[in-house]
């Protein structure tokens, strides 16, 4: 089937990526000292890159002409290609003269409600040669208009005229247009969710066989409708809708015919229950327990509601790389757990595991057997560290599906690196953003931060007996002094993270709690505000959760925002404090000295204590650890600067495998690095067909067979130079 402007091309491709370099190295994307913009050159990410070479923005057109006021807008973390002009007043145009036979616009979607922005609520009037044609609500219009089509190739004058709405409604965003210069087709549908109010937008892909016709991130969270404009008529394409935190749904599409639009069904995507802890207090996603084969495991079930009591058959660890699934049974039982809850101490197998897995329980009840779940609950090891490397970033504000690829193109470079742990702070959407760690094979733990979705309910934490506790409680009313002292603007601030906090805990549990790595190694995750005038209770119950780990040999503080508390801080002598919301000043230890603290060191109590935090959100730190205190975490030996992964194209250290088996039966794999820094043991796990092999350019450290009998998986450790590309092969073997 032929192809028109809309399909992907290596030019194209191209293209697409200049821009991006562009964008990145202008005034506000360089850097002080030119390593942040280091990577920009990368491709984007591979079939990620949204087909924004086709539309003609209206943000840098100089054909265009522009009347009344606009503002140049781009939402955080977005596609570069999607800055947009934004206005509220009523009569403010853009005119521009095309001469294609059709022609598409191409609205912005409403702001994201955790930041600041006005809603589209006005109308957009559009006037072809000063007829007006059509009147657009963009409040539940989709993001993309055909504003005509299948007409002569000859000029017309296009004006789309921002009008305030009957109601006082206003307010619009275009990005721009897309000229359609053959027959063209429409696909359009409304896209619902569980928990659809959290459901922002999606990946949508339409596809002949084996090639993308389109790929784009879009919705109106408002209305859910979504609509490609402009596709080539046809049939038998196959349609993928991607919701990172939700199931992906794939159907077939009926036939695409020109000059109209397929209305589709609506369609409903469930949520990831592989993301959704059931039945677990801890382990759990985002507080695993980290052990070596023979350890104990103490395993806290959740009080139910499955009658008086449940009976636990069979405890598992189950483990996915890729394509290759096991199911390892860690106990068998039953176990009748009665409904306030239960706990229970297992020994674990003394067998070779390695990695992340989810812990299973088969559980009996009133209603028959069911199963219950705690996502990457499980990590196995063979040793603990004696220092720890950590991967720390924040405030990456993953607040949609694109943002969230951006977390898998971390997990993908942190499972190469593989530390000790991945620490975050302010993160601000918990399905994205378990969605987009999903393939992390390492630890992460997360807090929220100060845009985040969230409802009514105040959250609750477990304390370190276990118990559930009552989250800090919220003043309704602040006395006339409070005011006085500026802390009248703050009230809806605190009720807000307590919403925040309630939802986070449906994919990451309490907003506080511990976790540990061996019995030397404790970080309390802690996600509520300092600020005392409120918070003062959930201070000291973070005091008093931490107390039983005060004498473990390292100890770190993943939190929220900066400044802890002086006191706090030699109370608990951390050698790590990570925090993503603003920088903790230095007025915390040295009252006399107003500096703020960015990844410098300070001494409390004759210990080097480490304060780190966001640089910005296209940065991490990789904290490597040395006679128990912070020993590194710049990048390439700088004095401040992090380490670079461009938002939009793909890891600079990865990994690509060759899917073309040689005659001589080698498999292949390329491990690139494109940073100036050498890694010592990169972790690649290798899925292959189910043998025996031997590997040249690195050592297997592992290796297992999935039950279907279909693969073998190789965890294979191996150096990766900086600058360069190391070679593996894998030969399977008699």
């Amino acid at each position: 089937m032929k192809r028109y402007r809309n399909s992907l091309t290596p030019r194209r491709m191209l293209a697409a990526s200049v821009m991006v370099a562009l964008f990145f190295t202008g005034e506000h994307g360089a850097a002080q000292d030119g390593l942040r913009g280091e990577g920009s050159h990368l491709p984007l990410r591979p079939g990620k890159a949204e087909y924004w070479d086709t539309v003609i923005g209206v943000a840098d057109d100089p054909d265009a002409r522009i009347t009344g006021a606009w503002d140049e807008h781009i939402f955080r973390q977005s596609f570069p290609a999607r800055r947009h002009l934004h206005t509220e007043e009523d009569g403010a145009a853009i005119e521009r003269v095309f001469d294609t036979p059709g022609l598409v616009l191409v609205l912005e979607t409403h702001r994201p409600y955790v930041y600041s922005g006005n809603l589209n609520n006005g109308l957009l009037e559009i006037a072809i040669d000063g007829e007006v044609t059509q009147v657009i609500q963009p409040l539940t219009e989709a993001n993309e208009i055909v504003l005509y089509r299948g007409r002569a190739p000859e000029p017309r004058d296009v004006r789309v005229r921002h009008l305030d709405a009957p109601n006082g409604g206003r307010g619009a965003r275009i990005i721009g247009f897309r000229q359609l210069d053959e027959p063209s087709a429409d696909l359009a549908f409304f896209l619902t969710a569980e928990a659809g109010d959290l459901l922002v937008d999606a990946r949508i892909t339409v596809k002949d066989g084996g090639d993308i016709l389109r790929s784009v991130v879009q919705r109106n969270w408002m209305s859910g409708m979504i609509r490609l404009a402009g596709l080539p008529p046809g049939e038998g394409y196959m349609l993928r809708i991607e919701a990172l935190g939700w199931e992906t749904v794939t159907l077939p599409l009926p036939p695409l015919h020109a000059n109209s639009e397929r209305l589709l069904t609506p369609i409903h995507l469930p949520l990831d229950a592989e993301l959704l802890t059931q039945g677990f207090q801890r382990p759990r996603l985002g507080y695993p327990a980290v052990k070596r084969p023979g350890d104990e495991l103490e395993v806290r079930f959740a009080p139910h509601e499955h009658g008086e009591y449940v009976d636990i058959l069979e405890l598992r660890w189950d483990q996915r790389v890729g394509k290759a699934r096991r199911s390892v049974t860690l106990w068998e039982g039953p176990e009748t757990a009665p409904a306030e809850g239960f706990r229970m101490t297992i020994a674990l197998p003394d067998a070779p595991l390695d990695g992340m897995g989810d812990l299973v329980a088969d559980v009996r009840g009133p209603q028959g057997v069911f199963t219950w779940r705690a996502p990457q609950g499980l990590h196995m090891r063979e040793r603990f560290p004696e220092q720890p490397v950590f991967l720390v970033c924040g405030h990456l504000d993953t607040w949609g599906h694109y943002q969230g690829e951006y977390l898998a193109v971390l997990a993908e470079l942190a499972n190469l690196i593989e530390p000790d742990a991945v620490l975050i702070s302010n993160e601000v959407h918990p399905a994205y953003t378990a969605g987009g760690f999903k393939k992390l094979h390492v630890p992460h733990l997360v807090n929220i931060g100060n845009h985040s979705f969230g409802y009514e309910e105040s959250p609750s934490y477990l304390d370190a007996d276990g118990a559930r506790r009552p989250g800090p409680a919220f003043p309704l009313s602040l006395s006339l002094g409070q005011v006085e002292q500026g802390y009248a603007h703050r009230e809806p601030h605190y009720a807000w993270r307590h919403a925040a906090n309630r939802v986070f805990d449906r994919w990451y549990g309490d907003p506080m709690g511990v976790f540990e790595i061996g019995p030397d190694i404790a970080v309390l995750n802690y996600g509520w505000s300092w600020e005392p005038t409120y918070n003062q209770e959930a201070i000291d119950a973070a005091r008093d959760l931490f107390a039983p780990y005060r004498n473990r040999r390292i100890r770190v503080l993943n939190a929220y925002e900066s400044e802890p508390p002086r006191e706090f801080l030699e109370h608990f002598g951390f050698a790590l404090v990570h925090s993503a919301h603003a920088w903790p000043r230095a007025r915390n230890m040295h009252a006399d000295d107003p500096r703020q603290v960015r990844g410098h060191h300070f001494s409390i109590d004759d210990g080097a204590m480490t304060f780190i935090g966001k640089r910005t959100s296209d940065t991490f730190w990789v904290v490597r650890f040395a006679d128990d205190r912070v020993a590194s975490m710049t990048y390439a030996g700088h004095d401040t600067q992090p380490w670079p992964l461009d938002r939009h194209g793909v890891a600079p250290l990865r990994v690509q495998f060759d899917d073309d088996v040689a005659a001589s039966g080698l498999h292949r794999a390329r491990l690139i690095n494109e940073y100036r820094e050498s890694f010592d043991a990169c972790r690649i796990d290798w899925v292959l067909p189910q043998g025996r092999y031997e590997v040249r350019g690195g050592t297997v450290h592992h290796s297992w067979n999935s039950d279907d009998g279909e693969w073998t998986v190789l965890t294979v450790r191996t150096g990766a130079p900086a600058n360069e590309i190391h070679e593996i092969e894998a030969k399977q073997i008699e």
